[in-house]
């Protein structure tokens, strides 16, 4: 396994833009197209907690995120047949890193990952036929 930009177990960030500004650096010098999901906000975090020693200052955006291939995940047919031929992403590529913010460190920290691409293409013309993001 190839290691992309240090990314391994324990890499701190210092706010949540650094690892968009990652993101992006992945998109554009190794063309992966990456996306967030499985997140938990800091908002939707202080809710849930019961001290207010726990409770985090909302400039860090996420308590929690998870960043994977925008191919990640197996496709889940729920259509009745009558548009069979339609093209999807998901074809269960286990990329993947998840970033949780320490309030001790008050930095993220990369807690898991998996690195390898598989099922589908990486390259600088297969990314260009990927629509932008709203």
């Amino acid at each position: 396994m190839v290691q992309i930009l240090d990314l391994v177990i324990g890499k701190t960030f210092s706010n949540f833009e650094e690892i968009e500004t990652l993101m992006t650096r992945l998109k554009n010098e190794f063309f992966y197209p990456l996306k967030i999901v499985n997140s938990e906000t800091i908002q939707t975090y202080n809710k849930t907690v019961k001290s207010a020693s726990k409770i985090c200052d909302e400039k860090w955006r996420y308590k929690n995120a998870k960043i994977v291939c925008c191919h990640h995940g197996k496709h889940r047919d729920r259509g009745s047949g009558k548009r069979p031929n339609q093209n999807v992403f998901a074809c269960e590529c286990p990329f993947f890193f998840r970033v949780v913010y320490q309030q001790s460190l008050e930095k993220f920290t990369i807690t898991s990952l998996f690195l390898e691409h598989k099922n589908h293409p990486i390259s600088s013309e297969d990314i260009k036929t990927y629509r932008k993001a709203k």
